[in-house]
């Protein structure tokens, strides 16, 4: 009986020392996502290769910037879907990294690749290999990752990225819902032709409440604005062009945005042209933001936005309405 005993308390300990480890479900999902929340969250470069080109992205003072091939403002909205897309990586099954395996999912000569940095320095490189016909799933591998990973189907496919669509054309760079207050400038005029404040819900100008849906709508035009050409390519002889262009701007306009950040933006006159730039004469003319790298270069169609004044937005009386 003695015997027995020591035997059941030595199985005890043998248990409780070789026990399987219990998996809690934040280690769990380190198995189930290949990114973590936390380290896409802090990811500040972001390297993309696809048989378009080469592409890389930096995060500045919370703002990301294309960086090759060209130097620009990155578009948000990409870089966004971009960054969701790395957060719901879901793995389905792990495979084995041989040989015949890399090549059979067509790792040894990938479709894409994207490579990422956090702040930490931590750098991913993952491959992306042969897509599932059935169900648009995919297999990658991970640079030092001794594994294939099949993956859940992705909505933003890396090999389709090109460079028009991470290059930000939005003049204005915000939605017209996140504008605060708003003061437009004729040239040479010290008050605003157009200035109004958002009180709430309600968009005044002084002591008068303006017609809701005329704002929005005009807000909307204006920030939907995009540029076809950005002057980021420019020799002295065009910056000395530009520069006596914007020396007196034809418009002036201030915005304050619902985070309190301030940007100006200059507008020139319908220009005849530019040296080094094609363009017909007398059909564009120029907008520099204080927010942007770099001044756009935009039809003559919508100057006529730069010529609203605060009348126009009055509301109409009820007694107009009914006769």
């Amino acid at each position: 009986m003695g015997g027995f005993v020591v035997v059941l308390l030595l199985g005890a300990v043998i248990s409780e020392l070789f026990q399987a480890p219990i998996i809690s479900s934040q280690e769990y999902s380190k198995f189930q996502f290949l990114f973590s929340r936390d380290q896409v969250d802090t990811i500040h470069h972001i390297k993309i290769k696809t048989n378009l080109g080469e592409f890389m992205l930096d995060k500045e003072e919370e703002k990301w910037l294309l960086t090759t091939p060209r130097k620009i403002d990155a578009n948000s909205i990409a870089v966004e879907k971009i960054l969701t897309t790395l957060k719901e990586i879901k793995i389905k099954k792990i495979y084995p990294s041989d040989p015949i395996n890399m090549a059979n999912f067509s790792l040894d000569n990938p479709i894409s690749t994207i490579e990422t940095k956090n702040l930490k320095g931590d750098v991913k490189k993952i491959s992306f290999g042969l897509v599932n016909p059935i169900d648009n799933s995919t297999y990658v591998s991970v640079e030092d990752e001794k594994a294939i990973y099949h993956i859940n189907n992705i909505n933003f496919p890396f090999e389709k990225i090109e460079l028009a669509s991470l290059i930000d054309s939005r003049i204005f760079n915000m939605e017209w819902n996140e504008i605060k207050s708003f003061k437009l400038y004729s040239q040479n005029s010290s008050t605003p032709t157009l200035s109004f404040v958002r009180d709430k819900k309600v968009w005044v100008a002084g002591n008068k409440q303006l017609e809701d849906n005329r704002i929005k709508k005009y807000l909307t035009d204006l920030t939907d604005l995009k540029s076809t050409i950005i002057l980021d390519k420019r020799t002295p002889e065009l910056e000395k062009r530009m520069e006596r262009y914007l020396e007196r701007p034809f418009f002036k306009l201030n915005i304050l945005t619902e985070d309190d950040k301030e940007v100006e933006y200059k507008v020139s006159y319908i220009i005849n042209s530019l040296p080094g730039i094609k363009m017909e004469k007398k059909q564009n003319f120029i907008i520099q933001a204080s927010n942007r790298q770099h001044p756009f270069l935009v039809s003559k169609d919508f100057i006529n936005l730069f010529y609203k004044r605060t009348r126009s937005f009055k509301p109409i009386p009820i007694k107009k309405l009914i006769y």
